[in-house]
């Protein structure tokens, strides 16, 4: 149920009340993994505000295995964002296979208004890691 209202909130630009129920699911107890949507959404946005922390902990925590396919494609795109959060040395290129990865992952969420939004805070973040222009053009053009 919480998904759905979640969902609903972010189709129709209600971000503020999208936000705060994100927040307080967090907070409620788990059980097998449930709510792992509302930690990938707050980790994706920490993530283009550049906090990788969040992500890299979900990451190491999440039996990919147990994901359905909505969730395949949000895990996929806090993948590809935190390659450019690298433990040590420089972010990599904006390469043919991210940008592959990046828009596979996002023409599995394309209908949802928070994946066109996720995807141009996500090529926003690159380009600043980068500081190169490109990544934000290339997703202008998918």
């Amino acid at each position: 149920m919480l998904d759905n209202l979640l969902i609903a909130y972010q189709q129709t630009g209600r971000e503020i009340e999208a936000m705060s129920l994100i927040k307080e699911a967090r907070a409620r107890p788990r059980h097998s993994g449930s709510l792992i949507r509302f930690d990938l959404f707050h980790a994706l946005r920490e993530a283009c505000d550049d906090n990788p922390e969040p992500g890299r902990r979900l990451l190491e925590t999440t039996l990919t295995s147990q994901l359905d396919r909505y969730e395949a494609n949000w895990h996929e795109l806090l993948s590809v964002a935190l390659q450019f959060f690298p433990e040590s040395g420089p972010p990599p290129g904006f390469d043919a296979e991210l940008q592959k990865r990046l828009l596979g992952a996002y023409q599995g969420l394309r209908r949802y208004r928070a994946a066109r939004q996720s995807f141009v805070a996500i090529t926003r973040m690159i380009s600043r890691r980068l500081g190169r222009a490109w990544p934000r053009w290339w997703a202008w053009f998918q």
